[in-house]
């Protein structure tokens, strides 16, 4: 996740979570391990999350 955060360009336009780009990667090192741990959690079930 840190990878593909890390890989993010700030001149891009926000994509549909309205969360710009440059927000995103000035806090990657902090959402990096909650977000993996989201992800794993709907491989492990199946299911992607309601939110």
């Amino acid at each position: 996740v840190l990878h593909h955060l890390s890989k993010l360009k700030k001149t891009k336009s926000p994509g549909p979570g309205v969360i710009h780009r440059r927000i995103l990667i000035e806090i990657k090192e902090i959402i990096a391990k909650p977000l993996s741990v989201k992800y794993q959690h709907s491989l492990d079930r199946g299911q992607l999350p309601d939110t």
